[in-house]
C-alpha cells in the first residue's frame, strides 16, 4: 500500500474535517481568523455566547480558500476514497452552510459555468474504476437535504 493510502487509513480512524471559508474581511475579522497554515480557525467573542472565553480555536485538517474550486477540493479530500473503499472503509461528506455558501455548486456544480461538482467528479471516477475491475461492486449514497426537505 502506497504512503497517501496509508496516511488515509490512519486519518480514517478519526473524523476528518475541511472547511471552505471565504477570506475575511476587515469586518469578519471582529468574528473570525485564519491561521496562516490554513489549520486553525478563530472565533470571537461576538461569535461566542459563553462569558468565560473571549477567543474560541478550532483545528481542523485544512481550511480551503473561497476561491479553490471544486476540482482542487475533490483531489484533495476525495480521490482515494474510492480506491480506500475497495477495501472496505466507509466515507461520509457532509457540507453544511447558510444558503448563500455554494454548497450546492460544490456539491452537484453548476450547469451555466459548466463547473462539476464533488459528486459528478466522483461518479466520474467510480466508472472509471469498475469498468477497468469488472465484477467489482460498489455502493454509492447520495442524500441532500435542503431545509426540511429531502432532495
Amino acid at each position: 500500500m502506497d504512503k497517501a493510502n496509508d496516511d488515509l487509513r490512519k486519518k480514517s480512524e478519526r473524523l476528518i474535517v475541511y472547511l471552505k471559508v471565504k477570506e475575511p474581511s476587515e469586518k469578519d475579522k471582529l468574528y473570525y481568523n485564519i491561521s496562516e497554515d490554513k489549520k486553525l480557525i478563530s472565533l470571537h467573542d461576538k461569535v461566542i455566547k459563553d462569558e468565560s472565553s473571549k477567543t474560541q480555536k478550532i483545528e481542523v485538517d485544512k481550511i480551503f480558500e473561497d476561491s479553490e474550486n471544486e476540482q482542487t477540493i475533490y483531489n484533495e479530500i476525495c480521490q482515494n476514497c474510492i480506491d480506500n473503499a475497495i477495501v472496505g472503509n466507509n466515507y461520509t461528506y457532509i457540507s453544511y452552510g447558510d444558503s448563500t455558501s455554494e454548497k450546492n455548486e460544490l456539491i452537484v456544480g453548476n450547469n451555466k459555468t459548466g463547473s462539476k461538482g464533488i459528486f459528478h467528479l466522483l461518479l466520474s471516477d467510480c466508472y472509471t474504476v469498475i469498468k477497468k475491475n469488472t465484477g467489482l461492486n460498489l455502493s454509492l449514497s447520495f442524500l441532500m437535504v435542503n431545509g426540511s426537505s429531502l432532495i
